[in-house]
């Protein structure tokens, strides 16, 4: 097994090839897409079963599975900071939600209640099928539809917490001392990018204590890590 080189010479700890923390990523945007066969007829979803799973068996082979790239204590305590940072963000609905939570929860709702795929009569003679990004809330829905939709609220919460768990080890692992990693995801949470000189320079105003700057230009926005894992966790987490 070869290594990258680290500048200053030392032993890194990133290894060439994959570990269990690759393939736990590559089972996390897999499992929904496998969730998803479940919408077709039953041939058409065995097909499609089969072959996600000889694909991720390819893209996997030859991964040590006993290699972490990350110490159990680094893992331990970047899967509780996960959970507490994602529980601030609607997941879960610990505490405040922003309002793109209430069409998350109808697609959660029905995705959980209803028949696959969900259709809503109309007065047109085919239903309408529901359409949306729903990768993100499949596992969640499958734990839905077996023991009801406040398990199903749970389940997303937790489905969120490992995908950003995902995110934080990954990036973390690139580095190699205690002092990199800190700063590392110190940036990761807290990191806005140039929202505040633009808010300055174009409004003219220090902006208050907790005041979303993200739109400052007025016709688009550079979001923050943070904010788009509280805005839009099923687009930001893949990516």
């Amino acid at each position: 097994m070869t290594t990258f080189p680290s500048r200053d010479g030392g032993i890194p700890t990133r290894q060439a090839g994959l570990s269990l923390l690759d393939v736990a990523t590559g089972a996390y945007l897999a499992l929904p897409v496998l969730a998803f066969c479940m919408w077709f007829k039953p041939v058409f979803a065995m097909g499609l079963a089969a072959m996600l799973c000889y694909g991720f068996h390819r893209a996997m082979s030859g991964a040590d599975w006993r290699r972490l790239d990350l110490p159990i204590p680094v893992l331990a305590a970047l899967a509780l900071l996960a959970l507490a940072w994602v529980s601030l963000g609607g997941a879960g609905h610990f505490f405040y939600a922003n309002h793109d939570w209430l069409t998350r929860d109808a697609v959660l709702r029905d995705l959980s209640l209803t028949g696959w795929p969900p259709s809503y009569e109309t007065s047109q003679a085919a239903p309408l099928i529901l359409r949306a990004p729903l990768g993100y809330y499949l596992p969640a829905s499958l734990a839905g539809a077996a023991w009801g939709i406040h398990f199903a609220n749970m389940a997303l919460y937790v489905w969120t917490s490992l995908g950003f768990f995902l995110v934080l080890a990954g990036a973390v692992s690139l580095f190699e001392t205690s002092r990199q990693r800190i700063l590392c995801t110190a940036l990761l949470l807290l990191f806005g990018g140039l929202d505040l000189p633009g808010q300055v320079m174009l409004w003219r105003t220090v902006p208050e204590l907790g005041q979303h700057l993200e739109w400052w230009s007025g016709f688009a926005q550079y979001s923050s890590n943070s904010t788009l894992l509280y805005w839009v966790p099923n687009h930001a987490l893949p990516a």
